[in-house]
């Protein structure tokens, strides 16, 4: 039965609609050991069958930062600071993933915790595990919020 689980930032200026047909419960929750990601908190969830829209009616307002590859693009909001979760282009299309934090219903979302150094891993290495994982992503901008 395909769930969505809705959130966004602080202040409301970006939302997002995570789509998955997965028990929440059910879901391995990912916590990268990057120095980014443990700095942010990160615990991070996506699902390659489900669709993840993110919306920002003040387009201004979605912050992006590249590190590492460069080859994605993590998201906070510009006003409130709140880190999002991450996009990167592909020849499939745009993917990504959400942080449980920014999500309505996080509290739900208690799956096992897995962590992931991937600090030695190449680019092509990288792309293709996140292919295996991301959600397909809809960024709306001038939209949402």
């Amino acid at each position: 039965m395909r769930r969505i689980f809705r959130g966004g930032c602080h202040c409301g200026a970006i939302r997002l609609a995570f789509a998955t047909d997965a028990e929440p419960a059910k879901m391995e929750v990912r916590a990268c050991q990057c120095d980014f990601c443990r700095r942010q908190g990160s615990e991070a969830v996506s699902d390659p069958r489900g669709s993840l829209e993110i919306g920002c009616a003040q387009p201004a307002a979605l912050c992006r930062y590249r590190f590492a590859h460069g080859r994605a693009d993590y998201l906070s909001c510009a006003n409130c600071g709140t880190y999002l979760g991450a996009v990167r282009q592909t020849q499939e299309g745009l993917r990504g993933f959400t942080l449980i934090r920014v999500l309505d219903e996080r509290d739900r979302f208690t799956g096992k915790r897995v962590t992931g150094d991937f600090e030695g891993e190449g680019a092509e290495a990288r792309q293709a595990r996140r292919m295996a994982r991301w959600t397909p992503t809809a960024l709306l901008l001038g939209q949402g919020g």
